[in-house]
């Protein structure tokens, strides 16, 4: 798929979703980062991703709530005018110490993504049939 020129709205932007945006920044996609509290790290991966030449935005937003991910979307519209792609990557992160994975592990994956539906349902170009994709760091 070619993204050059295209914007992707990425939730999650610390982890994997400072790869990824890295990747798609460097084919020329601009990105608009959500995050709910790895605010630096979004704003990281949003300085690397400017440094390739794309425009950016990083904008806070809980994706489990709607009306948060309503306004992230309408905001990155105004700011960079129109979103192509979703890149769903936000996600519940605990540390947990090696010992204990077990349980957490157990746990975390029985955790459904509840935002994936409100943010795709916000985007007017994917309910037209635009890109998306799903994926999950935990």
């Amino acid at each position: 798929m070619d993204v050059a020129g295209k914007v992707a709205l990425l939730t999650g932007g610390a982890r994997i979703g400072q790869t990824v945006s890295q990747a798609i920044a460097q084919r020329g996609c601009g990105l608009a980062l959500t995050y709910r509290r790895s605010r630096d790290a979004a704003e990281a991966t949003a300085a690397a991703a400017r440094a390739t030449g794309v425009r950016t935005v990083v904008l806070r937003a809980d994706v489990i709530d709607e009306a948060q991910i309503a306004a992230a979307v309408r905001q990155a519209e105004q700011v960079l005018g129109r979103l192509d792609i979703l890149v769903n990557l936000a996600s519940t992160y605990e540390r947990t110490p090696f010992e204990s994975a077990g349980a957490r592990t157990s746990r975390t994956r029985s955790t459904p993504t509840p935002g994936a539906p409100g943010c795709s349902q916000s985007m007017p170009r994917l309910r037209c049939g635009g890109p998306a994709a799903a994926a999950s760091s935990t």
